[in-house]
């Protein structure tokens, strides 16, 4: 028979847990991260207990590549890496 342990996260652990630990990093309301959510694919779910969670890295990575300049940069160090090959 499995056994199965829960454990705590740590204080300084990547992952927020909950809309108002989300929206607080990001600084925006609830609504906002909800909308953000659904349509432009802000990296959160829900865990079986309904409440929903994300980590810091998958936001700012989100947050990165929503930017137009961190785009152009990415593009442009991804063109250098194949003309170099």
């Amino acid at each position: 028979m499995a056994r199965f342990i829960r454990v705590k996260p740590q204080q300084d652990s990547d992952i927020i847990y909950g809309l108002t630990g989300i929206s607080k990093y990001l600084s925006v309301s609830q609504s906002t991260l909800l909308r953000w959510i659904k349509l432009h694919g802000l990296p959160c779910g829900k865990i079986p207990t309904g409440q929903w969670m994300t980590t810091r890295s998958l936001i700012d990575q989100w947050v990165l590549s929503r930017n137009p300049y961190y785009r152009d940069a990415m593009k442009r160090r991804d063109e250098k890496h194949q003309d170099g090959q």
